[in-house]
This record gives C-alpha cells, sequence and structure tokens, in this order.
C-alpha cells in the first residue's frame, strides 16, 4: 500500500466523498478553462482548493455570508469582463462559479 492510498483509507468517508466530487467538478470545468476570463478559473480554483482543505480538515463549511461575497464578486466581475449577465459566455461563467460553490 502507497502512502497515498494508506492516507485516502484513514480519511472519514465524508471526506473521500467530498474530495472526490471536488475532483469530479474539477474535471468537468477543466475543459472550459480556455474559454472563461482568466480570472473565473482563477476563482474558481481557489474557492474548489479552499473546500477541499476544509474538508481534509473536517472543518465547518463556510457560513451564508461567505457566499454571497464570493457570489457578488463573480458576478460584479462577470459583468466588468463581458458587460452583461445575460448571454452564451456570461452564462457559463456564472455556471462555473455555480458549480464550484454548490460543494
Amino acid at each position: 500500500m502507497t502512502a497515498l492510498s494508506a492516507w485516502w483509507a484513514r480519511l472519514p468517508r465524508d471526506t473521500r466523498d467530498s474530495l472526490f466530487l471536488l475532483g469530479v467538478i474539477a474535471a468537468i470545468i477543466a475543459p472550459h478553462a480556455d474559454h472563461l476570463p482568466w480570472w473565473s478559473t482563477a476563482l474558481t480554483t481557489v474557492v474548489l482548493g479552499w473546500r477541499a482543505a476544509l474538508a481534509v480538515r473536517q472543518r465547518p463549511l463556510p457560513s451564508r455570508w461567505w457566499l454571497l461575497v464570493i457570489v457578488a464578486l463573480y458576478t460584479g466581475l462577470t459583468w466588468l469582463t463581458l458587460r452583461t449577465v445575460i448571454g452564451r459566455e456570461a452564462g457559463i461563467t456564472l455556471l462555473v462559479m455555480l458549480m464550484a460553490l454548490k460543494t
């Protein structure tokens, strides 16, 4: 058994499930990274990394206020970059954010 598989086996079931879900979300978002604004990819990576760190450390999820701040930031940056929050590019950008925050 390798060190990684031993570490994985020691994690609680909820943590393993969360990390698996984050990996699936990252795999779904990855093909869109070239078509999204750079800040969207960066912010989504930070949010997914933050969630993974919370899962591994078994910390509570962030409050609703943090999520509202991130949604407002993401929506504002989408508006500043694309000058709309409606349409294909803005819609995909916002869907990526919602998928990352779903966890």
